[in-house]
């Protein structure tokens, strides 16, 4: 009995995949974050995986998606600064 409930409580082979991407990125945003120039930000930030694109337009996008929307918007405007202040 107890080993069927331990089995029932395992993930799956996709959800742990699924899982690990997701880690992966936000380690690799936090990496992106730490560098010192925004130009080198924008590169690491083009190279990090947010996650699958929806495939039906009911379908509701990835928070990851819209976490590196913003990250890239965030490099973006960093950039600009630095480029028009100097």
């Amino acid at each position: 009995m107890s080993h069927d409930l331990y089995s029932l409580s395992k993930p799956t082979p996709e959800i742990l995949t699924d899982y690990n991407r997701k880690v992966d990125f936000l380690k690799g945003l936090l990496e992106a974050d730490k560098l010192p120039s925004p130009a080198e930000k924008s590169l690491a930030n083009q190279f990090l995986a947010p996650g699958r694109t929806p495939t039906i337009s009911s379908e509701r996008t990835p928070a990851s998606k819209t976490v590196h929307i913003q990250s890239k918007a965030r490099c973006a405007g960093e950039m600009r600064k630095e480029l028009m202040s100097t």
